[in-house]
């Protein structure tokens, strides 16, 4: 299966207060750049400041406020980590924007597609980070869900551990690697 050259990936992960892409915040953010043949280009990983989640953190102590301490149970970031490590969205949108711009450069793509193993959980949370800082996006209008690709493949959602962005998206990177190799193996 070739995959088209005018094409770059981020292959992305988020780490949440919760699920609900509505109420619950993308804390963190981590990605891997790559060439539409799934080579790494570059890493990406920051928290991500909300005022919001701020306001209602007591960094004296590691835990999070009901409900957001579900997430901590996955994620294990601490309030502490969190306030001090968060970055501002206009800061995360500026490295973002710089770094598809580098990776379209060097790999002569048209367009990076967001990828993800449930992307309307990433794109949603994506578009909560950038529609705070502006209307411009640096991705295609388009993302790549690969749950149906790993789960046709039998290689299935990448497993537990570990529950940070960017470790997550370096493992599903290579599930995917994974399922591409087996649809090459059966001739696709």
């Amino acid at each position: 299966m070739n995959l088209p050259k005018d094409v770059a990936f981020f292959v992305c992960d988020f780490e949440t207060t919760g699920v609900d892409t509505d109420k619950d915040y993308p804390i963190e953010v981590g990605g891997v750049f790559t060439d539409n043949n799934f080579n790494i280009i570059e890493l990406y990983s920051s928290m991500v400041h909300w005022q919001h989640v701020v306001d209602k953190l007591n960094i004296k102590v590691n835990t999070w406020p009901e409900p957001w301490d579900v997430g901590f149970h996955y994620h294990q970031i601490t309030p502490k980590q969190y306030t001090h490590l968060a970055k501002s969205k206009n800061d995360i949108f500026q490295n973002l924007w710089a770094l598809r711009d580098a990776i379209i450069n060097i790999t002569g793509a048209d367009k990076v597609i967001l990828l993800s193993d449930n992307i309307q959980f990433e794109y949603n949370f994506m578009k909560r980070i950038f529609n705070e800082v502006s209307n411009d996006w640096p991705f295609h209008y388009c993302g790549w869900d690969t749950s149906l690709l790993l789960e046709a493949t039998g290689v299935g959602d990448p497993k537990d551990p570990p529950h940070r962005a960017l470790p997550d998206s370096l493992q599903l990177l290579d599930s995917i690697r994974e399922a591409m190799n087996r649809v090459k193996v059966i001739g696709m």
